[in-house]
């Protein structure tokens, strides 16, 4: 069945037309802005975009071109640029920085070319469609498993992505709307270390030398979550510190089944990406698409199993 959808989604893409763009109806490509291909998470949704796409049948028809911005909002900008001088068909963007990738989705709308956001947003109204999970929900479900398990008092750090990135403003939204029912909870410090797990470990180092009293590490992503741990294991507070995170990558998984690392938020990195090759290939036959939403879920060890990988 899989195939024979293949098969009539790459006859419809041969005999629409594709008004607007440099690409034949018979061979186009698609581009792939990353914020970075360093992290599991972005990396798996791009490996993913290039294998849905054998799976529906479409290789020999769409080309995939993926670009690594590796967290530099600029580059990205400049790397939409060129997908677009290479004639693309269509952009999907997994978006650094909500403002300062505005220039990007404006250069695509200006040469016709559809763009769908994945894994983030950016603040303009010229997106075609947005493909991505609710991350003040994420934020939300990290922070209230956590306040819980504390009591509903204590000292916490918060780690932060790259600020202006949308997951860290969302997710941070999400943590304050959990924090105003939990007068008790302290943050006492909030630094930023830009998704990097070896950041995170050397700062987490610092954090518990500098607060022997700190009961909670709250990671706004896995890869921080992991360093920070670490850090707490490093410093024989394993146990002691409750250290979360958001992703549900297979370290942080694993970490939770072990009963290291105390909670993490599956984001669906799959899901994502083939939602977003869908919606793509609607937009380029020239179809109608709306936003699509893909659940966050909360993962600790009562439900890991069925999240690891």
């Amino acid at each position: 069945m899989k195939k024979l959808i293949g098969i009539l989604l790459a006859l419809l893409l041969v005999t629409l037309p594709l008004s607007g763009f440099a690409a034949t109806p018979d061979h186009f490509s698609i581009g792939v802005a990353c914020f970075s291909l360093q992290a599991e998470f972005p990396a798996t949704i791009n490996e993913t975009i290039h294998s849905y796409i054998k799976d529906l049948g479409l290789a020999d028809k769409v080309d995939i071109i993926s670009v690594d911005a590796q967290a530099d909002a600029a580059t990205q900008v400049g790397q939409v640029d060129n997908l677009i001088a290479q004639g693309v068909a269509g952009i999907i963007l997994l978006p650094m920085d909500a403002d300062a990738c505005v220039p990007a989705v404006e250069a695509a709308h200006a040469a016709g070319i559809p763009l769908v956001t994945c894994n983030g947003i950016v603040n303009s109204d010229l997106v075609s469609a947005k493909v991505l999970s609710n991350d003040v929900v994420a934020g939300e479900l990290e922070m209230k498993y956590i306040a819980e398990k504390l009591g509903g008092k204590g000292k916490i750090a918060i780690l932060h992505g790259p600020n202006g990135i949308s997951a860290e403003i969302l997710r941070r939204q999400g943590y304050a709307n959990i924090l105003k029912d939990y007068p008790d909870i302290q943050i006492v410090a909030e630094p930023t270390c830009n998704w990097s797990r070896e950041e995170a470990m050397s700062t987490s180092e610092n954090l518990i030398q500098a607060n022997p009293d700190l009961a909670a590490i709250v990671a706004q992503n896995d890869e921080m979550a992991m360093g920070a741990l670490t850090a707490v294991k490093d410093a024989g507070a394993a146990g002691k510190i409750i250290v979360g995170g958001i992703d549900a990558i297979a370290d942080a998984c694993t970490a939770v089944k072990n009963g290291e690392l105390d909670c993490t938020v599956f984001q669906d990195a799959i899901g994502q990406a083939k939602g977003s090759v869908d919606v793509m290939l609607k937009l380029i036959a020239g179809e109608k698409v709306e936003d699509m939403d893909i659940p966050f879920i909360l993962v600790t060890k009562d439900n890991v199993d069925q999240y690891m990988k």
